[in-house]
């Protein structure tokens, strides 16, 4: 008989080394008023494949040396109750720590007379797996929630589409692009096809049926009617082989917004187109035909002999001199304009431009023999960038015959220039022609009659003066020009002035 006992016990500890089960039967040790330990009396030779101990580390040894953690995941807790209520089973889940090495252990502790008897089940494999899908799971919600948010953002909804099923799958944001009734309609019917017009969804399904065994199909257009107004929208997809045929994933886009932006754009286009053949136009007249009464008046003037001069009474002498000072200002102003119109047309190359040769001539120009003594000039040499040269001429040509202008009646007129290389311009404005593009920065400093700062941008405007043109000659076109040609370089010009102290014009240029 005990044989037979010992042969089927050893028989059943066979079978449970060979799994995943561990039984402990646990004995209570207690002080006069409480359970303080457990003695482990059994353990199955299955708990030696766990650790690195042998079995008889655990056997008669107290359960909370072996186990220490016990007292602090409430475990100890756990079978003190037990132990407190026969018959009653509790299972709990726990991670141990066993010789180095965690180990997540699914219990079932019962008491059994004057014991308790746990039965472990090692689910730690279970456990990592599960982990992995809960992250899983978090990353796909997390991806399904910024998916959400893109399509809000985008004006878009995302669909599956089993070609040969006929079933759909429409993300939420569909909701948000149509009304009730079309989401209706969708649901109830062929998906995205049912609101379409007939004959967008014969023209989409042909293209489809064509691709559906590429990768991709092309963008194809609808619209739609939506709350009593045209929706236009795109529908893009891609191709999946899938049992029983091809799925299709695809996103449908409202471009509505977009299409308008792209009308607006073209019809700003043609009214530009229009606007330039305008100015073309006036180019032509202003080239020929205003020019022509001019040259005349100022000819006819230059036919007025001495003696008839003479012959005229001072009234007549004064309105000839006006007659003539104001067809030479027409003209100035015309050929002004004419600049203007031309600054930015496209075809002119940009070259090398020495900016210091540039200088020299236009110094020699503007300041002669008598001129000399009344100007203090001082100078740095000065880089050569890449420009259109006329323009570049014109620019200096402008900035310095201002100062020259406006110089300090009581004082000799001192003009200092100079330059350096600046990496970057702390300007989100200025328009680059590449990154990282170095500037020169040319300082025209003088000693006029300056301006006040409040007017720095109204200098820059087309036909803007500060002073009466009877106080100073000029026709209101010089800086606004000076402005188009360091646009036109993708540089800048900025002005600062002190009334009766002088100006700074600085101009940066691309190098």
């Amino acid at each position: 008989m005990r044989e037979n006992v010992r042969a089927s016990w050893s028989f059943l500890n066979d079978i449970l080394k060979k799994s995943d089960h561990l039984i402990f039967i646990l004995k209570p040790i207690s002080d006069s008023r409480k359970i303080v330990d457990f003695t482990i009396e059994f353990v199955t030779d299955n708990i030696t494949s766990l650790v690195n101990l042998d079995i008889e580390d655990f056997l008669n040894n107290k359960i909370v040396s072996v186990f220490p953690e016990i007292l602090e995941n409430g475990i100890f807790e756990i079978l003190t109750a037990c132990y407190g209520k026969p018959d009653m089973e509790i299972s709990f889940e726990r991670k141990l720590t066993l010789c180095q090495k965690t180990v997540w252990l699914q219990c079932y502790a019962i008491r059994k007379d004057e014991t308790i008897v746990v039965t472990c089940n090692n689910i730690t494999d279970l456990k990592k797996s599960d982990n992995k899908l809960k992250a899983t799971n978090k990353r796909l919600e997390l991806q399904n929630k910024l998916l959400n948010e893109a399509e809000e953002i985008s004006k878009s909804a995302s669909f599956q589409w089993n070609i040969f099923s006929g079933s759909w799958i429409i993300s939420e944001n569909i909701k948000n692009l149509f009304n009730d009734i079309l989401c209706k309609k969708m649901r109830e019917g062929n998906g995205i096809f049912e609101i379409m017009p007939v004959n967008d969804r014969k023209k989409i399904l042909s293209e489809i049926e064509v691709s559906k065994y590429d990768d991709n199909l092309t963008e194809q257009y609808f619209s739609v009617f939506n709350e009593k107004e045209k929706r236009n929208f795109s529908l893009t997809g891609n191709f999946v082989p899938v049992k029983g045929g091809q799925l299709m994933l695809g996103v449908i886009k409202d471009i509505t917004e977009i299409r308008k932006n792209e009308i607006i754009i073209i019809k700003s286009n043609e009214e530009l187109v229009r606007i330039n053949a305008e100015l073309d136009s006036f180019n032509h007249i202003a080239s020929h035909d205003l020019q022509e009464p001019l040259r005349k008046i100022q000819m006819f003037i230059s036919r007025i002999s001495e003696k008839d001069i003479k012959a005229m009474s001072q009234n007549g002498k004064n309105f000839l001199t006006k007659i003539e000072s104001s067809a030479e200002r027409m003209q100035e102003l015309i050929k002004h304009l004419l600049t203007y119109s031309r600054i930015g047309k496209a075809g002119v190359a940009f070259e090398k431009v020495d900016l210091q040769q540039t200088l020299e001539v236009i110094l020699e120009d503007v300041f002669d023999e008598s001129e000399k003594g009344r100007v203090s000039l001082q100078k740095k040499p000065l880089p050569t960038i890449l420009g259109i040269p006329f323009l570049i001429h014109q620019l200096f040509y402008n900035i310095i015959t201002n100062a020259i202008k406006y110089k300090h009646p009581d004082r000799i007129l001192q003009l200092e220039i100079s330059s350096k290389i600046e990496f970057h311009l702390d300007d989100r404005s200025l328009k680059t022609r590449k990154e990282g593009q170095q500037f020169v920065e040319i300082i025209f400093k003088d000693n006029g009659i300056g301006f006040q700062q409040e007017h720095e941008h109204k200098i820059f405007e087309l036909f803007q003066r500060l002073h009466q043109k009877n106080e100073y000659s000029g026709t209101g076109i010089g800086l606004a020009i000076c402005k188009k040609i360091t646009d036109t370089h993708h540089g800048k010009i900025k002005a600062t002035g002190n009334v009766n102290q002088g100006a700074i014009f600085s101009v940066a240029l691309p190098v």
